[in-house]
Order: structure tokens, then sequence, then C-alpha cells
């Protein structure tokens, strides 16, 4: 069975434990009623779409589609059930083989992430609703899933008769059986844990994160505000040939070109370019043009991109997108400060055609360099980790208020607190690595590390040292970075924790833990030996 098969099986086992399931794998159809203990049963070889035909009187618990992604559409009609549909085929063997489920079954299929935001997997959707048939569950499945094939995330639904007002929407890592639970509890904490929201307002998981930082951001900078480009534009224009106008932005509905404020310095052809004619009492295009080139810009831009052939971005689309704009004072004051990089840049070069052709000149050259390279790593420290605060914990961040003094609850041991920390780290190195902030509690607000008690940043280092010597041992000093950054006039401890090649146990009792998205996890038993034969190839 492949990573994708066994997955779906691990997650019909939570759902759907000792009843009769009907597995739909590939280019077979399996009936089996052992719940895949047994994948030794009968096969009918024909294709799944055709195949489900042959099926007249059995219904079934649950259906496992382990589908094939990306296939060609065709047209399904069905006289009897009045429906007629032009889809994909792996979408319309999923349509259907739910009427084959029983009033209380349970459909699980993987399907390709722009299901739900595709006009085809609307109307699917759409229609499936008019047979009774709802998503309760929509997970995104673990990164790599078909790697090194490919990078194709997909997602899995969970659809069945029972109508619910929010969906469970949830990412998956190793953390199935907590998501699992948060599922079975109705307990509803976020993206990475598990959340529930209403349908219509889940646009995809990329988007929902996009959404999130934007939010974020919102709340870090109070004079940040939500607009769409709707609300920002005056006109919206697409065409052969443009004409420069005031305060525009100009983005790329293709490929990866950068936005820019003025047409002219366009490097591809104005038929690739979508014009937005901005409100200069709202945003300044220079502003925007800066915006759409950071990560979190590109990344909102790459969600509106549709089409298998050329991914281009359509006029209609562009309108809804959503950006978050500060005040005008602010915008020319980030607008200066880029000016500014772009002299630096200036001089850099400079200085590569001074080295070059008056090597004298090189002390006094270094001189300036190193004062320049000093401001900046100060700056990027700073900004890096208020960056990783508005991204919020997942798996690879965790937030913790203090190192050893609990500011929560008076009594609990020093000891407590510092286990709390040095467990993250071992999840973390444990797993794929990751990044601890201590001095940031869990709503990403900067507390400083004075709650501590030490009388300087070297007590701190020197004491972080010791617990890891004492706790995991100096062989694991390489793979925990960490030091003190002042952010905002506060101190963050910050870890940076490699992914081990071997195992790491914590203290004396050998205790194992791995990282969950974003928890962690303490394994035991069994679970300690299944994991590190997979994780660690058997590793001892």
């Amino acid at each position: 069975m492949n990573k994708s098969l066994n997955l779906l099986v691990e997650l019909n086992n939570k759902f759907n434990s000792n009843r009769e399931t009907l597995l739909i794998n590939s280019d077979n159809i399996q009936r089996d009623s052992k719940n895949f203990k047994n994948l030794v049963s009968s096969f009918i070889h024909e294709k799944p779409i055709l195949a489900l035909d042959m099926i007249t009187s059995e219904r079934f618990n649950s259906i496992v589609g382990n589908l094939p992604l990306g296939l060609q559409k065709i047209r399904i009609v069905n006289n009897d059930l009045k429906y007629s549909l032009n889809i994909k085929e792996n979408w319309a063997i999923l349509f259907k083989s739910l009427f084959l489920l029983n009033e209380k079954g349970i459909g699980i299929y993987l399907l390709e992430p722009n299901f739900l935001n595709s006009l085809e997997g609307k109307e699917v959707i759409t229609t499936l609703n008019k047979y009774n048939f709802y998503i309760n569950i929509i997970l995104n499945s673990p990164e790599k899933l078909f790697f090194p094939y490919t990078n194709l995330r997909p997602i899995i639904v969970v659809i069945s008769r029972k109508k619910t007002d929010k969906i469970f929407v949830a990412e998956l890592g190793n953390n199935i059986d907590y998501v699992f639970e948060n599922w079975k509890n109705n307990k509803s904490k976020n993206i990475s844990e598990g959340i529930f929201l209403e349908l219509k307002n889940f646009k995809g998981f990329e988007k929902y994160r996009i959404s999130k930082q934007l939010d974020e951001l919102s709340l870090k900078y109070k004079d940040f505000k939500k607009y769409t480009l709707n609300d920002l534009s005056k006109e919206i224009n697409i065409g052969k040939e443009l004409n420069e106008k005031e305060n525009s932005v100009y983005i790329p509905k293709v490929g990866n070109s950068k936005a820019i404020s003025r047409l002219k310095n366009a490097t591809i052809k104005h038929q690739n370019l979508i014009q937005v004619v901005l409100d200069k009492k709202i945003v300044n295009a220079k502003y925007l043009a800066l915006f759409f080139n950071t990560k979190i810009g590109k990344l909102n831009l790459k969600t509106l991109f549709s089409g298998s052939v050329m991914p281009h971005i359509n006029k209609k689309d562009i309108g809804k997108l959503l950006v978050s704009v500060p005040s005008i004072g602010l915008q020319n004051k980030i607008i200066g400060s880029n000016e500014k990089l772009e002299q630096l840049k200036i001089k850099i070069n400079s200085f590569e055609q001074e080295i070059a052709l008056n090597p004298n000149n090189v002390e006094s050259i270094q001189d300036d360099l190193n004062n320049m390279l000093n401001s900046l790593n100060i700056l990027n420290e700073s900004d890096k980790i208020l960056s990783l605060i508005r991204e919020g914990e997942h798996k690879t961040l965790e937030f913790k208020s203090t190192l050893r003094r609990s500011i929560e609850r008076e009594g609990i041991p020093d000891s407590v607190i510092e286990k709390a920390m040095l467990k993250n780290l071992a999840g973390f190195m444990n797993s794929d690595g990751g990044i601890l902030l201590v001095g940031v509690n869990d709503e990403g607000e900067l507390l400083d590390l004075n709650n501590d008690g030490f009388n300087s940043n070297d007590d701190i280092l020197k004491h972080v040292k010791n617990l890891i010597k004492r706790d995991f041992g100096p062989e694991f000093y390489d793979l925990i970075n960490y030091k003190v950054v002042d952010v905002e006039d506060k101190r963050v401890l910050y870890f940076e924790c490699k992914a081990s090649k071997k195992p790491v146990f914590l203290g004396k009792e050998e205790e194992f833990y791995v990282r969950t998205t974003p928890a962690t996890d303490k394994l035991s038993g069994k679970k300690v030996y299944e994991y590190i034969q997979n994780h660690f190839g058997g590793s001892k």
C-alpha cells in the first residue's frame, strides 16, 4: 500500500472502526469487511467509474477513496436520480460512490487542493448537498506525501449525510491522534490542531494561513486595515496596451515577475500585467508594489492563480484580493526606508567596483562594511523574531513565557518550567527541527526575561548550557543554537534546533518526545519503537 492509502486507512480506522468498508484504490475497487486488517478479498477488475455501477444492492458503512488526481473530465448522467455533471473522473467516482453509503456511513476521499475553489468542485458540492451529502471534515495531507514524485499536497475530505453548521479543518502531520481527539470532543483550537469553521468561509489552507497572517499584522500594527483591491481602486485594467496612470500598481498576471508602480519599469509585455489605479487618499502605489513583493504579498497573489496549462490571475479575482494597509504616514515611512535600501545597494555596488579598481582602499572600505553589517545584524534578528511571532505557534515554532519561573501560578518549582522548555527542544530534535522563543506568551505578547531573575544575559546562556549538558549531553550541543535578542526593548531567548539523525532522550528518565502540530507529545512503550523505526530508520 502506498503512503496515501496508508493514511486513509488509518483515518478510516479512527472514524469507522470494525465496519464494512468499500475501498476504491487507483484502478480497482475492493470490498473488505475486515476493516483493512486483511486486504485479500474479491476484486472487480474494471475502471472504478464503471465498477461502481455493478454494485447494485450493497450498502457500506464507509467508503475510502484513494483516488488518482487530475483526471480528465467526463460526463456522468443518472436519469433516475436526475443528475448530469461534466466533471473530472476522480470527482465523478467520489460523487457516484457516495450513493452506496448507508444512512450513517461516511466517505473519506483524497482530492486535489483546488477542489474547494474551482467552479467544477463547487458544482459537485452544491449537487451533493441537493442529495443530502455534506462535507464534515477537511484535512490537509502531510507535507511530502508524494515526495519525491511531486510536491503536490492533496486534501482529504470526509463526507456523510449529516448536515453540520460548521466543518472541522486541520493540518495533518504526525498528529492524527491529537486531531481526532479534538474533533471527537468538539474542541476548536487552531488550524494546526483542528478548528471548526463555516464551509463558505474556508477557501483552502494556503488562503487561510495568509488571512491569519494579515490578521496578525492588523493586531500587531493598529494602523493597518484590511481592504479588497476593489475598495482601494478607481479602475482595474487588463489589455494589450496600457497607458501610464497616476498612482497605479502593475501586477503580473503570469509568471514570477515583480509588482511595479511605474509602467515604464515593466520587464514583461503589457498584456501580462494588471493595472490597478488606486485611490491616493488611502494607499500609495509605491507601498502596494512593495507589499506585493514581500513573502506574504506573493503568497496572496499565488492563491489567485487558476488554470492548469498556464496559471494566471483573472480580473474578476484580483478585485476581491485582501491586503493590509497602514496609514498614509506610515506608508511614506516604509517607502522612504525602501529608498534608503536601494541607495545602500548602489553603495555596495560601488564598493565592489572600488575594491576591484583601487585595492589600496580596501581597509577603509572594510571598516564601512563592518559598521553596516553590525547594524543590519541587529535589525535582522529583531525583525525575524517579530515576523515569527506574527506566524503564531505551529509545528516548527513554539512560544514560552519564561525559562524557569512560573508567572501564571505560584508554587510551581523552577524544574517544572525548565522541563517544559527542554521537552520542546527534544521534540524538535526528534522531529523536523524548529524554533522556540522564550519570553513570548501564547498570544504573541513580548514579556521580556526579567521574570526569570537572572543578573545578566551571560547568566541566562550559562544556565541554558548547563541544562542542555545535564539533560541531553554535550553531543547535542551542535543541534541547539541559542542567544538572547533585544526585540522592542525586551529580551527574547531564541532557540533554533536542528533535526537529529538519532533519537534524543530527555533526562535521567530517558523520556522521548516528538513534535506534533503544534504540540509536543511524550511517547512511551511500543509507540517509541514504532516512531524510531519510521523516523530514524531503526536507529537506537
